[in-house]
């Protein structure tokens, strides 16, 4: 479903008990909150692009993800070294202003990396 110009939704209160691995909310430009809400997920495949409106630090995504699109996630901020102990094979980041660091330990082992 494409829930883009369809009103404002908000990231809140605590995920962790649901069994979601998968989460494609991409282009959903009225999406707010932080994305701490899904720290303790067993999350794999995470697609946030477009997203430009939600908050927060990207230490706190859950450790479980693979596949990973931040995509234009510019409100965004933390180091990109804190994603050096997730299992990732792809990650896009492009637009995410706000990150800092270098993909110095992910590059080795990237299928896909922008």
């Amino acid at each position: 479903k494409n829930l883009n110009n369809c009103g404002k939704f908000v990231l809140t209160g605590d995920m962790s008990m649901l069994s979601i691995t998968k989460i494609n909310l991409s282009y959903m430009d009225t999406l707010e909150g932080d994305i701490q809400v899904f720290k303790d997920m067993a999350i794999t495949n995470m697609n946030l692009s477009g997203c430009w409106k939600l908050a927060g630090n990207i230490k706190d995504l859950p450790q479980s993800i693979t596949d990973l699109n931040l995509c234009g996630c510019n409100k965004l901020e933390g180091d990109i070294e804190s994603l050096k102990d997730m299992p990732l094979t792809s990650l896009i980041l492009y637009g995410c202003n706000k990150l800092t660091g270098m993909y110095v330990g992910l590059v080795g082992r990237m299928d896909r990396l922008e």
